[in-house]
């Protein structure tokens, strides 16, 4: 073999090593590919499994696993856990379950409040005199034919009394409204009374919070809470949680995320400023309806004035009609005198005239005689 040979035998060596380098490369980076492919799919799965563990809500991420074969199922995610929990738990403080009936058939009368053992949930069957409880209506017992009201109602405030202790070994205590109640309140609690439904006492009033009634419509609130809210209460909470839409949303309402916020509502300053106001409202109508009793006071007197002012008119307009009479009597008699009196002045007037002519005659008739008896004295 000469050199030529040898040379084109080693470069062919080369080539050949060089290609055999290149093509397992290229196998090897097919196979990296694939194996990224892979790892992105599972990537992406993992991703889309995660998101719907957060938000169970979440439908790009149900999409998308639909899209990779799998089955997801509807579950709550982690975020309406949480909602879940801290409706259950956060600034509740202690609660205690039981059943309550009237110590009394009267309005404002102590409630006799019967603890419920649960050894699910452990709850110390002791409440300390004097202590606040924050009443509300639970849910109706099963099989119960009775229970026709609306579970979850606030009921109102209420105070542990600490004389008369009822049974407070026993679960049982005396409770008393906190301050008066109004007779609609006293008729919601009769209705609860006839429910027969267990109820809840917490320790602190429970607060509002976001994701409170997060997916629920306001056909849902309103069959879950009939008659609660108000028809612009309920667009608020629908809206609450989505994205703010300046064009269509109230100015003010979004939040640093853009998403939509609904006011929160303070329950106890709105209780304290619904007692405040109805106390001067009552206030108020005390003091109107005493006005009222006043003014009937008033009116019955000013009846009575009438009635004998009506007496009084009747009695003048009877001697105004007897003086008329007389009146009418006294002029026909003016009226005849007056004609008399005319007829006895005419003929006054001619016996005057008569009288003249006569002293006239009689006048004529003395100078006459005397005229005659001077001339018989004057012949001798």
């Amino acid at each position: 073999m000469n050199l030529a040979s040898k040379i084109i035998l080693g470069f062919l060596i080369v080539v050949a090593l060089v290609f055999f380098y290149l093509a397992m490369y290229t196998h090897d980076l097919r196979g990296w590919q694939r194996a990224a492919k892979s790892m992105k799919t599972s990537l992406d799965r993992t991703s889309a499994e995660n998101a719907l563990m957060r938000n169970g809500d979440d439908a790009n991420a149900r999409d998308a696993l639909i899209q990779m074969g799998a089955a997801p199922e509807k579950a709550a995610g982690r975020k309406q856990l949480r909602d879940q929990l801290s409706r259950l738990v956060v600034d509740r403080g202690r609660l205690w379950i039981g059943s309550v009936v009237p110590a009394a058939n009267t309005p404002g009368a102590p409630l006799i409040f019967t603890l419920q053992a649960d050894p699910a949930r452990p709850t110390p069957l002791s409440i300390e005199p004097k202590k606040s409880l924050y009443m509300f209506e639970g849910s109706p017992l099963a099989g119960n034919p009775a229970a026709n009201a609306q579970p979850g109602r606030y009921l109102g405030e209420f105070v542990v009394l600490e004389n008369p202790p009822v049974d407070a070994a026993g679960g049982k205590f005396a409770v008393a409204p906190a301050r008066s109640m109004s007779p609609r309140e006293q008729q919601k609690l009769v209705t609860a009374f006839q429910a027969g439904a267990p109820w809840i006492a917490y320790e602190n009033l429970p607060h509002d919070r976001y994701g409170v009634f997060d997916g629920l419509t306001a056909d849902q609130l309103e069959q879950q809470f009939p008659g609660v809210f108000t028809a612009e209460q309920k667009k608020e909470m629908e809206f609450d949680g989505k994205d703010f839409i300046a064009a269509e949303h109230t100015a003010g309402r979004g939040d640093a995320s853009g998403k939509y916020r609904r006011p929160l509502t303070d329950y106890g300053h709105a209780l304290q400023t619904l007692y405040r106001s109805r106390s001067l409202l009552l206030a108020e109508i005390a003091s109107w309806q005493q006005d009222l009793q006043y003014m009937k006071f008033a009116n019955e007197d000013v009846q009575r004035q009438i009635v004998f002012r009506n007496d009084e008119i009747k009695m003048l307009q009877a001697e105004l009609a007897r003086t008329e009479a007389e009146t009418k009597l006294v002029q026909d008699q003016l009226a005849k005198v007056t004609k008399k009196l005319a007829e006895v002045r005419a003929t006054a007037d001619r016996i005057d005239i008569d009288n003249r002519r006569l002293v006239a005659q009689l006048a004529a008739q003395q100078q006459q005689a005397a005229q005659a008896l001077e001339t018989a004295q004057a012949t001798p």
